[in-house]
């Protein structure tokens, strides 16, 4: 609306111009409006329009509306042209008329809140075919109503039987919301607003339905009906509160507005999403089917060395074992044990405890899920008295090592950290040996 009444101005004041009747002052000032030069415009006009001159008071005024050389101002730009309305210049009349057009249909613009606050509502239900009503036309231009709501349930297709439960809990959930502005911008035609949301928190009486049901099943019982236990929700008191902010975008379209939700970014990154996931399914589904003709030829293969071994399969077995075994004692002079040092150590418990710490590198080209290192503590003839054997490479499910011993990496205990022997003594003459005991290599 501004930028047509900045054409309709500019107009005008070229029919002013054309009139001849121009001052020399006005006229410079009109030459430098339209050149751009708004600065000189002003320095032009103003004394004029403060000596009376009506068509430098519109002109003032219609600079000042439209903020060109000053900051936007539409009361001193209607005191302008109010001044030169008085002394009937026409064109200030047809500008106020102009500016009272647009504060009327201002006035008659709704607020954006109620339909932002409607949208996170229906939203929240899971009401999609609601929240779909209140679209911009572009979105809505994008996507049809049954493809809309198809595409926002397909997210809750895997809760199945758990629906209604899901439902009920949302609806409890949204009845029990409160919506609060607590930011908002609106720019013309477009409104951006950041809502304050605030719901209970079940989450810790959700997890004493889980834990509940979880327990009767143990006992072999049926668990109680989880529609029950959520509707059983709202007579909860003290609930905690839960505050999230929300924000949404909206478009004026006739008269009212329409949340922007950008339907088609959302849709296209999903696409792109889906169809990364098909192709990896389908890379897998490639590599699912070479390990299985692999896992053939193997297997045909091991049929022929079950007949070479006279179709004693358990001889198979032990010549794969052994091959194991092979294998894993090849492997173990790559692994080298260093820093090893054995000595009493004072704790915090006792006074001259054996004790022992080493490290360990991987001088080979496969990675360890386990390395056993078996220490022999020997008396004062160099005769071995005890023996102990310890896991510092240990990766599986109850082990706090999650870490396999890659090639070239080390392992090594801290300075200060050392394993201690309860079960030795003085017998002990302070020698020690370290050998690698054991090794499983990672798949």
């Amino acid at each position: 609306m501004k930028n047509l009444f900045k054409y309709i101005s500019l107009f005008i004041i070229t029919l002013v111009m054309s009139s001849g009747t121009a001052s020399a002052d006005y006229q410079k000032g009109l030459d430098a409006y339209n050149a751009g030069d708004y600065a000189t415009a002003l320095r032009e006009w103003r004394p004029l329009a403060n000596r009376g001159n009506a068509r430098a008071q519109n002109n003032l005024g219609h600079m000042y509306y439209n903020g060109e050389g000053v900051p936007q101002d539409d009361v001193e730009a209607v005191k302008w042209f109010r001044l030169a309305a008085d002394q009937g210049n026409n064109s200030a009349k047809g500008n106020l008329r102009n500016i009272e057009t647009q504060l009327q249909r201002i006035d008659q613009i709704p607020e954006p809140d109620p339909t932002a606050i409607s949208y996170l509502k229906a939203k929240q239900l899971l009401d999609n075919g609601p929240a779909y009503d209140q679209l911009s036309k572009e979105d809505q231009d994008y996507i049809n109503k049954i493809d809309y709501v198809e595409f926002k349930n397909s997210s809750f297709d895997i809760l199945g039987d758990m629906t209604d439960a899901t439902t009920i809990l949302r609806s409890l959930f949204a009845s029990q919301c409160a919506y609060t502005v607590i930011e908002k911008n609106i720019n013309g035609s477009t409104a951006s607003l950041v809502i304050s949301v605030s719901a209970p928190d079940y989450s810790q009486f959700m997890g004493e339905i889980l834990m509940n049901s979880m327990s009767q099943i143990f006992r072999g019982q049926e668990p109680s009906d989880s529609v029950e236990l959520l509707e059983g929700l709202a007579d909860k008191k003290n609930i905690p509160k839960k505050i999230t902010k929300q924000e949404v975008e909206l478009r004026l379209e006739g008269g009212e507005w329409r949340v922007f939700e950008n339907v088609k970014a959302v849709y296209e990154k999903e696409q792109e999403a889906d169809q990364k996931r098909k192709e990896v399914e389908k890379r897998e589904k490639i590599e699912e089917d070479q390990f299985k003709k692999e896992l053939e030829e193997v297997e045909k293969e091991l049929e022929e060395l079950v007949k070479e071994l006279g179709g004693d399969r358990a001889k198979l077995v032990d010549f794969e074992v052994h091959e194991e075994d092979q294998l894993k004692q090849a492997y173990v002079q790559n692994i080298e044990i260093f820093e090893f040092d054995a000595k009493f150590i004072n704790t915090i418990l006792d006074n001259k405890v054996p004790g022992v710490r080493f490290a360990l590198r991987n001088n080979g080209n496969r990675s360890l899920d386990k390395v056993n290192v078996t220490v022999y503590f020997h008396d004062k003839n160099n005769q071995p008295i005890y023996e102990k054997t310890f896991h510092p490479i240990s990766v599986g499910l109850f082990s706090s090592n999650d870490s396999p011993l890659k090639p070239n990496y080390i392992w090594r205990n801290k300075a200060s950290n050392y394993y201690t022997i309860e079960q030795l003594g003085p017998e002990w003459s302070g020698e020690a040996k370290a050998v690698i005991s054991d090794i499983e290599f990672s798949e």
